[in-house]
């Protein structure tokens, strides 16, 4: 069994701010800005009890026990968390010759997630004698102030993208970037990235701000300019990820014309689409895409350079029902992948005004059927879903439904393509945890106006008993 101070550490999930046996040491310590970001609760306590606990270690696989203490305080001053007048958290057991808790005895107390999931109210501890605390009240008591103690860092990343083999590998972003802090009162401060690419604002007033990077040129962050709630969190930490800033952007209309409207646009290599337009069976098909918006526009940023196929629907299977539900279309308007007008980007290259037209849209069909067990009964518990035919012997359904009264279902499919319709019932435990799944033969159809109704068949070891008797509890 581990030492319960590393299991202790597990239970807070990832909080090392912990009591060790000694109960007064820390195992890892964080400045007061990071550990009340960190907290559930922060108060000054009094010891007014202790009282044994023995706890579960991992309780549905098993694990041990860890014998601890619950220590009682009368809470004297808050500064985080509910106001009440007495507060209870987990330390370890006492060691001989070590500093212990003592009844009277006053600490500053910094709690944290539930040392149990389900035992809300059983948390674990960092504990200070006020002796010791003198710092770390002060700063309490500024923040609880509204005095400028708060503070935001973070570092600059930037990588290429190998979007064949989709890889990334980190480089050197470059020197000195600005980064910008804003909040809607008008207050801004900037500073820049130094030699470590890292930065910080600190002697902030605490409330809410927006980071802002000050992008260089030929690069963009692709992720949004995040906001920070120094209130909850004073000490806050806000990375941004740099990377090449290719484009392709134009627009898409329909067979008649109009907007496509929130279409996904698709840019791959043309490396992984084979020109007899089969599909590639030696990788998988990464890409950069972007949806179309109201107008059916389109814009893909941080494009590699390289040469790409553009178009709707380029990668395999039949496309899901919905606003993309149109056949598979290349730039500037064909399904055939030989005459297909490839991109060719060249770094932080742009190409605009790449406009399509899409071919009519698709139209959707319903397959209907049902799923049995051996004995001819209806699986009321089955679930059951649609895949690309090609794909049913290695893959599953990406979306599945219950099936109706009399194990009865009908999903949507595309006219023209093959399906295979799988359907499965979960296998459960005595203790009713579902521990895998008994699918039925899957049965193939095309999808057609005329598609007769499918008959799935369990194995006969399959059944329900377990989630029908739960169904009918009250």
């Amino acid at each position: 069994m581990e030492h319960p101070t590393r299991l202790l550490a597990q239970l807070t999930v990832g909080i090392s701010l912990l009591v060790t046996s000694s109960i007064v040491c820390v195992a890892q310590v964080y400045s007061p800005c990071e550990a009340y970001g960190q907290s559930a609760a922060i108060f000054v306590g009094k010891v007014i009890g202790t009282e044994p606990v023995s706890i579960k270690l991992n309780p549905i696989m098993g694990g041990g026990v860890f014998h601890a203490r619950i220590i009682r305080y009368s809470v004297e001053e808050r500064f985080k968390g509910e106001a009440k007048v007495t507060a209870e958290a987990v330390a370890a057991q006492s060691t001989a010759g070590q500093p212990d808790f003592k009844l009277g005895e006053q600490y500053l107390i910094y709690t944290f997630s539930p040392v149990r999931p389900y035992e809300p109210d059983i948390k674990a501890q960092r504990a200070l004698p006020l002796s010791e605390a003198s710092a770390e009240l002060a700063y309490l008591r500024r923040l609880q102030k509204g005095e400028p103690v708060a503070g935001v860092s973070g570092k600059i990343l930037q990588h290429t993208l190998d979007v064949i083999n989709w890889k990334l590998t980190p480089v050197t972003p470059p020197a000195n970037v600005r980064i910008l802090l804003e909040n809607a009162e008008g207050l801004r401060r900037e500073t820049q990235t130094d030699e470590k690419n890292t930065y910080r604002f600190d002697n902030i007033t605490p409330g809410t701000y927006k980071v802002i990077i000050s992008t260089p040129p030929r690069l963009y962050t692709p992720v949004p300019q995040p906001g920070v709630d120094l209130i909850r969190t004073p000490c806050s930490h806000v990375d941004f990820w740099l990377q090449t800033d290719g484009r392709v952007s134009g627009k898409v209309i329909d067979a008649d014309g109009k907007p496509a409207i929130y279409v996904g646009v698709s840019l791959i290599p043309v490396e992984l689409f084979p020109t007899d337009e089969s599909l590639s069976t030696g990788r998988e098909m990464h890409g950069l895409g972007a949806q179309a918006d109201d107008q059916g526009r389109y814009e893909i940023r941080g494009v590699p350079p390289g040469r790409y196929l553009l178009g709707v629907n380029l990668g395999p299977g039949p496309p899901e029902p919905g606003w993309n539900l149109f056949p598979r279309t290349f730039y500037a308007g064909t399904s055939n992948r030989s005459q297909a007008t490839h991109i060719e980007l060249p770094e932080a290259g742009e190409k605009s005004n790449q406009d399509f037209q899409l071919l009519p849209r698709l139209v959707t069909r319903a397959i209907t059927g049902s799923v049995v067990f051996s004995n001819g009964d209806p699986a009321l518990c089955a679930m059951v879903g649609l895949i690309d035919a090609r794909f049913a012997k290695t893959g599953s359904a990406g979306t599945q439904m219950r099936v109706e009264e009399g194990g009865r279902f009908t999903l949507t499919a595309v006219d023209g393509y093959r399906y295979a319709v799988q359907a499965y019932v979960p296998v459960t435990d005595k203790n009713g945890r579902t521990v895998g799944y008994l699918p039925a033969p899957s049965v193939e159809v095309v999808a057609t106006e005329n598609t007769k109704p499918v008959r799935l068949v369990m194995p006969p070891e399959a059944n329900c008993d377990f989630l029908l008797n739960q169904k009918q509890r009250p």
